[in-house]
């Protein structure tokens, strides 16, 4: 099912309006799962993107 969920993002068929509450590039990954561990209540889930996004 994760294939096909990526399908549905990229095609905007999947509304993830309001589920993502923080993003990060890649080079930041570090610092993405720290800021996961500091269990801040204001964290849904974090993206972390790669290359021009």
């Amino acid at each position: 099912m994760f294939g096909k969920a990526i399908e549905m993002i990229q095609e905007g068929t999947l509304n993830l309006n309001g589920s993502v509450s923080h993003t990060f590039p890649l080079e930041q990954a570090q610092e993405a799962f720290d800021f996961a561990d500091s269990h801040d209540p204001s964290i849904r889930k974090i993206v972390l993107t790669f290359g021009n996004n």
